[in-house]
């Protein structure tokens, strides 16, 4: 069976949206499909189905008009490439910090969480869902680190003295180890902002479907961003997300000509801001060079061919060992993030340049 999400037509009235769902709803499950949860309404109320179906029952479901479209379900989900980890010390917080100056950064991620380190008090709040109890802190918390340092990490751990550039609020709209389908990242998304708005209003969301984009229509995420964006006066910084065919190409021109490179949404939000990864350093292994397009960094154009990503920023690098098929992130100071476990590791992904843009716009 199909994962799909059913988007109806809009500005029709709620009776008639009723009747639809309750047609809809009968001819899939007289098809043998599943429903999947209560329909969600975007901000122009309109609705969103989603649910499992035989392909069969696609071709009867295209004939209702009241049918906007029809797609397989977005899933968003956390990239990681997480690799040689080292002992990140006790070290300590600059006296030279204006700690009620500093800016605020939301980020919209797993849970942050610096464990024992003294960083966790600048995590100064976190909105978490009803519906996430244990959840990974790997991502949420190196994103928060990239926001804190961008790629001086290395060298304050070497004098012995971290000095954060931002102050971080925390919204846990995921559990860091499932993919999550829409209708709940949305919710999720615009009930953490609603709540953390009194901080901040520039927000990262390093979150992407591995599906790219079409040429045909914004995709529903990226709509519903641009409409919260506008009702709630909030920028969101977006990754332009991951691809892994860097594992198949051995030169980048061929990765930016294969399609399946292209950005995926919500990086195709007209009014957020899309960020890309490029390389800080030459590594003899990768296809990429110093101050190119990192090997895994998704690219545009947009919908409609306007320009995205908006900008670029380090996010690491990586290479294929394709003899022992393993994916390596070379050792660099723009991939250095920390860990609950009082380490440091290397990582790679648009998901740690983008934190970088929203500091920088602070």
């Amino acid at each position: 069976k199909i994962d799909i999400q059913i988007q109806l037509l809009p500005n029709f009235s709620e009776n008639t949206y009723k009747q639809t769902i309750e047609y809809i709803n009968k001819i899939i499950i007289d098809s043998n499909g599943e429903i999947q949860e209560e329909p969600y309404y975007l901000t122009d109320k309109t609705p969103v189905m989603r649910a499992l179906i035989n392909s069969s029952t696609i071709d009867i479901l295209s004939d209702d008009d009241m049918i906007f479209r029809i797609e397989q379900t977005n899933f968003f989900q956390i990239d990681s490439n997480q690799s040689n980890n080292r002992d990140f010390d006790q070290i300590k917080i600059s006296n030279d910090i204006d700690f009620d100056g500093l800016p605020v950064v939301g980020i919209l991620d797993s849970a942050v969480d610096f464990g024992e380190s003294p960083l966790n008090d600048f995590l100064i709040e976190r909105w978490s869902p009803d519906d996430i109890a244990n959840t990974s802190t790997y991502h949420g918390t190196g994103c928060a680190a990239c926001a804190m340092f961008a790629d001086t990490l290395n060298e304050q751990i070497e004098l012995g003295e971290l000095k954060p550039r931002v102050k971080i609020v925390n919204g846990v709209i995921s559990d860091g180890k499932k993919s999550v389908p829409f209708n709940k990242f949305i919710k999720r998304i615009k009930d953490a902002v609603t709540y953390l708005k009194q901080y901040t209003s520039v927000f990262d969301l390093s979150f992407n479907s591995n599906v790219p984009i079409d040429d045909y229509s914004i995709s529903i995420l990226a709509y519903e961003l641009d409409n919260l964006m506008k009702q709630e006066d909030v920028q969101f910084i977006i990754s332009s997300g991951n691809h892994k065919l860097y594992r198949i190409y051995d030169n980048l021109n061929d990765v930016i000509d294969d399609d399946d490179s292209r950005l995926s949404s919500p990086a195709d939000s007209f009014l957020g801001l899309t960020v890309g990864s490029y390389c800080s350093e030459n590594i003899l292994q990768s296809i990429s060079g110093k101050n190119e397009i990192a090997p895994f960094s998704r690219i545009g154009f947009g919908l409609g061919g306007i320009q995205k990503p908006d900008i670029v920023a380090f996010g690491g690098n990586i290479h294929y060992d394709s003899k022992n098929k393993i994916d390596i992130v070379p050792d660099d100071d723009s991939s250095l993030i920390p860990t609950i476990n009082g380490e440091i590791c290397h990582d790679c992904g648009t998901s740690y340049a983008t934190p970088i843009i929203a500091e920088i716009l602070l």
